[in-house]
């Protein structure tokens, strides 16, 4: 059998070539793996080299492998990147996957690369942080072979393939060129020809469009934590729910999607802001304040931060839980800190330093499964003029380290047009704060049309958005939801915001667009008539039944 060179086309962003280096280093071959071994939890760096091993001894191989001895490498520079491949000695075919969450040992899938009278050869990596690759360039036969990538690196990739890549460029006896990409993580395929010199569209060769990522992750949600941020307005803050907050459609989307994924755990409240903007429910909500409180600060998820300003402030939250941490803004005016946890004292926290930095966390810590209060207040000995600066908290439910949370990021009255750079970065910098964000849905349009907004004003702010957290490295699928029709509002008045999303959605990648209009019906004037089906409180807002169908058409949504 003759030799056959594999391409190493593993890396995390930027260490590409360090991999390729350590790929080329000569490996130990070590005993064969001990029965019952699970090639899972394979990825430190204590575990690099060649192990031989027979299928049938061991969990966690590639289900279409031969019986006969195979060898299995590792590869791992680190402890957050490892790669294994398995090489099948029976039917000369090569798998290869990465790590995806090595904290659980969730790898990509296995893929097969066939051995049979060819030769992968490794040709390097295309573009960097500093000068952008073209896959346009690559189109004759000295191109021939594996390429490693980043997709946001990268010209003239899929509109929605992201992370670590690999391009294969292809070469047919007629002298036809094709290029073939592989999301290495996911697994998704896209390929495409070069005709009449000039590149045809890329097509994709997978099941799932944008939302894939966000699916993979939804699989594993039992788990692993699965944050959704849901950005909106009064109908995602809740207003017109009078039976309490606990009926909005982002409550009943986290635990339809918690269903989906095997997981009953999880708070009613995974984030509680410092306030709520919307004024008529009274009912079931997680917050109150006493003293002088003032509002109209950007941090945070939603917009909704508050100043405690003088020493008779005080915010409190209520939940059932089993942890909390509380989001706050440190920066140079900022004051002094209490913090009481069922009204015992448990820290006094400066927040005064000379960088602003927005959504900083203090955690309790494990609390036993009880209702809980934890207050807020500005400490006496705060310098004069120096307020505590307060965004929400943050509550577990025996889910801390699994499970679906939506996190409520809703504003009454709140417009796309409303969206500035400022708050933007805020809303990015909260994602990062707390972490394993994998969807965020936006839905936001409705005040848009009943003020008239200029489209291309709505566009610039939608685009923003997607600027700011990708600027953040925050790669999860937008959703840009187009709701449904208002009393006060035409078809017409609503499309052109819709056709606009839909047009970013066609020119991003990992960006998608759902038509809810298409979905619930457009509310009547007289809403007493069969055509509303029952689902709406007022001429702008749905009632606890409307929220309980949006959420299941947007469960369908996302997960077809």
């Amino acid at each position: 059998m003759a030799w056959v060179v594999i391409a190493n086309l593993k890396g995390a962003p930027g260490d590409a070539a360090s991999l390729a280096e350590l790929a080329n280093r000569p490996k130990s071959t070590v005993p064969n793996l001990p029965a019952g071994r699970n090639l899972n939890a394979m990825h430190q760096q204590e575990h690099v080299g060649w192990w031989g091993f027979t299928k049938d001894e061991v969990t966690g191989e590639p289900a279409e492998m031969g019986a006969a001895l195979a060898m299995l490498e590792v590869i791992a520079p680190n402890s957050s990147v490892a790669v294994q491949r398995i090489h099948d000695r029976n039917t000369r075919i090569t798998y290869e996957r990465s790590i995806i969450t090595p904290s659980n040992n969730s790898w990509s899938a296995w893929r097969a690369f066939a051995m049979v009278d060819q030769t992968l050869t490794k040709r390097g990596v295309i573009g960097d942080a500093t000068v952008s690759g073209n896959l346009n360039n690559y189109n004759t036969s000295a191109d021939i072979g594996f390429w490693a990538l980043w997709a946001p690196y990268n010209l003239n990739t899929p509109k929605d393939s992201r992370g670590r890549c690999t391009l294969e460029v292809l070469y047919d006896a007629g002298g036809g060129i094709s290029q073939r990409l592989i999301e290495r993580e996911s697994g998704r395929t896209w390929s495409r020809v070069y005709a009449n010199s000039a590149w045809q569209s890329w097509m994709d060769l997978s099941k799932d469009g944008p939302l894939t990522p966000f699916v993979n992750a939804l699989k594993q949600g039992k788990n692993r934590p699965v944050n959704i941020v849901a950005v909106g307005d009064s109908n995602t803050e809740g207003y017109g729910i009078i039976e309490g907050i606990t009926g909005r459609w982002i409550n009943k989307l986290s635990k339809g999607l918690n269903r989906k994924v095997g997981s009953w755990y999880g708070p009613e409240f995974p984030f509680i802001p410092a306030r709520y903007v919307m004024s008529d429910v009274t009912t079931g909500k997680p917050v109150s304040s006493t003293g002088t409180i003032l509002s109209g600060y950007d941090f945070g998820f939603g917009w909704r931060s508050v100043a405690l300003t003088d020493n008779t402030s005080e915010v409190a939250f209520t939940f059932l839980g089993t942890k909390a941490s509380v989001m706050f803004t440190k920066g140079p005016v900022t004051g002094i800190m209490d913090v009481l946890v069922d009204d015992v004292l448990v820290t006094t926290l400066d927040t005064n330093q000379t960088v602003l930095a927005p959504s900083s966390r203090w955690d309790t810590g494990s609390l036993e499964y009880a209702y809980h209060t934890v207050k807020i207040r500005r400490n006496a000995g705060s310098p004069s003029g120096r307020s505590v600066y307060l965004e929400g908290l943050f509550t577990w439910q025996n889910n801390e380290t699994f499970g679906v949370r939506v996190i409520d990021s809703g504003y009454t009255g709140w417009k796309m047009t409303n969206i500035t750079d400022t708050r933007a970065s805020y809303l990015a910098q909260a994602m990062k704060s707390i972490g394993d964000v994998e969807l965020i849905i936006v839905n936001l349009a409705t005040n848009d049309a009943r003020a008239g907004a200029v489209v291309s004003d709505y566009r610039e702010a939608a685009l923003r958005i997607i600027s700011w957290t990708r600027g953040n490295s925050i790669y999860a699928p937008i959703v840009f939801v187009l709701p449904f029709v208002g009393a006060d509002q035409t078809r017409a008045d609503i499309d052109k915001y819709g056709a606009e999303l839909g047009r970013i959605a066609s020119e991003f990648p990992c960006v998608h667009f759902v038509d809810m209009s298409m979905n619930m019906p457009r509310i009547p004037s007289d809403r007493s008539l069969p055509e509303s089906q029952g689902l709406y409180y007022d001429g702008l807002h749905m009632n606890e039944q409307g929220h309980t169908a949006f959420a299941g058409h947007m469960i369908r949504e996302l997960v077809k």
